[in-house]
């Protein structure tokens, strides 16, 4: 689905939510869609800038994260204790690698991890309707490095 596509699905979602259009929420919308890495506020505020030449303040980014996150059209992941990163979530991945030296994301793509998910909360009488798996240790790289100190 190439943005144009997405874009009208969004509004149209927004809409029956009761928000508005706005040139901010296109430009964030855009910017993580063509994005390919999380990436927190911070890092959306000064590519906006970069890419789009568009100003756009740091809680005016919040608010249409937490807006956008609110709609489940945006994945999240807590990677320090006060900083979140974010992503367009179309692919609806649920399960991470998070290196805790570089803040490095990999995304697994596993059936079993899910099975897995899903065979536990069964056995639990348990109805699950969604679930997100971050597992938190050291990339390859960060690990090599630990090793030469």
């Amino acid at each position: 689905m190439d943005f144009s596509s997405y874009f009208l699905h969004v509004k149209a979602l927004l809409n029956q939510f009761g928000y508005k259009n706005s040139m901010k929420r296109f430009y964030i919308l855009k910017l993580l869609y063509e994005t390919k890495d999380f990436l927190d506020a911070d890092e959306i505020q000064l590519l906006l800038k970069k890419i789009y030449n568009e100003k756009i303040s740091l809680s005016s980014v919040y608010k249409e994260l937490n807006i956008l996150r609110n709609l489940n059209l945006l994945s999240t992941l807590q990677i320090e204790e006060q900083k979140q990163k974010y992503k367009i979530d179309t692919t609806f991945k649920k399960e991470y690698l998070i290196c805790l030296k570089c803040n490095k994301v990999i995304e697994l793509d596993s059936n079993s991890l899910r099975q897995s998910a899903k065979q536990v909360s069964s056995s639990k009488g348990f109805e699950l309707l969604d679930y997100k798996l971050s597992l938190y240790g050291y990339c390859e790289d960060c690990s090599k490095e630990c090793e030469d100190e």
